[in-house]
């Protein structure tokens, strides 16, 4: 989702069987065919409801949010069975690039700095509270060539994907492989969770709009 020209809010990559980034989608498989439809002319997300007495209507407002209505007819009314986005979090970018977003850390900062990255504005993210700098890497790092590795991290929502190279029929360790001969790259995860895992999607440079999620 954009405003004007700038992202506001994304959901995440199609991972074979929900957006590895809108939890929600698990709830509304118990109500909809969720599926992926793709070929040379189009990219459609589909939404085919189990009961076809309900009505349902997926609109997008002018306020940006994404819901989906069931209609009840014994008050005949709209009633709302799903709005995204959902938090601050779901903001594009609100922790810069290089961080994780945490919608429920309340009593400390929402942003932290990915492993191995450190504020790039440290008095905006220390002292104001406002983390949309992001991080940079810690000085004196070694990133490439003494074997490093990969920090496996779990339950985010995985960076901004238009940025990202996909690479089809890859197993997961074959991609860490590969992406240990390459310096530039910086994460990966797997692109398909429906039958087994495979394939894989890349990123090289900064990452961008990472949150943790609840489930």
């Amino acid at each position: 989702m954009y405003n004007n020209n700038l992202p506001w809010w994304r959901g995440g990559p199609w991972i074979g069987s929900i957006l590895a980034g809108v939890p929600s989608v698990k709830r509304e498989r118990a109500t909809f065919n969720v599926s992926f439809v793709e070929d040379d002319n189009n990219v459609a997300l589909t939404y085919n409801i189990f009961y076809k007495s309900v009505i349902t209507r997926i609109v997008v407002r002018e306020s940006g949010f994404f819901q989906t209505l069931t209609w009840d007819n014994q008050k005949s009314q709209w009633n709302q069975f799903n709005s995204e986005p959902v938090n601050q979090c779901d903001n594009y970018g609100t922790c810069g690039s290089n961080s994780n977003c945490d919608p429920l850390n309340f009593e400390d900062f929402k942003c932290t700095c990915l492993p191995g990255f450190e504020p790039k504005f440290p008095r905006d993210w220390y002292d104001s509270g406002d983390g949309s700098g992001g991080c940079v890497r810690k000085k004196g790092a070694s990133v490439c060539g003494n074997e490093e590795g990969f920090v496996k991290v779990v339950s985010l929502k995985v960076p901004d994907t238009s940025v990202a190279v996909a690479k089809g029929g890859l197993s997961l360790e074959e991609c860490e492989k590969e992406c240990l001969r390459n310096c530039s790259c910086t994460a990966y995860i797997v692109a398909d969770v429906s039958n087994g895992e495979s394939g894989c999607l890349a990123w090289h440079g900064d990452l961008m709009d990472i949150q943790k999620l609840t489930d």
